[in-house]
């Protein structure tokens, strides 16, 4: 009984150590830091949403990309578009996006294939293999 004391005990203490609370201060802390360009706290805070609704990392995604044109959001930014229509995975929330959403999609996907994301290029040439992509929105 003496040692799962001291082993819970010890995971409390970790995860206090590491910034982690109920009240949500330590998201805050990395949206702060986001909203400034701080690539890692994107990375941690993109890391701790990767268990809610894609819609919670779209704002974040898209801040990055247009405010401090960080390339990995832009793929980032495809991803929680596409997701946010299909949870399984993007290919498929892709064919039931509007037109004009596709489009702003693969805009977002294809400034990451320009800048060299990795699996921007993987996840273009699966579109196309699937043929999910017609001449309006290949660009």
């Amino acid at each position: 009984m003496k040692l799962i004391i001291i082993i819970l005990t010890g995971i409390v203490l970790i995860g206090c150590s590491t910034g982690f609370n109920s009240d949500g201060k330590y998201i805050h802390e990395l949206q702060e830091k986001v909203r400034h360009g701080d690539t890692l706290a994107y990375f941690n805070l993109m890391d701790e949403y990767q268990d809610f609704p894609p819609e919670h990392t779209l704002f974040w995604a898209m801040l990055m990309a247009n405010e401090h044109d960080y390339d990995q959001a832009y793929l980032d930014t495809y991803y929680a578009i596409c997701y946010s229509y299909q949870i399984n995975r993007p290919l498929n929330g892709l064919s039931q996006l509007s037109p004009r959403t596709k489009k702003l999609a693969l805009e977002y996907l294809n400034i990451a294939i320009d800048r060299n994301v990795e699996d921007a290029i993987e996840e273009k040439e699966l579109l196309n293999s699937k043929h999910l992509l017609d001449y309006k929105t290949q660009n």
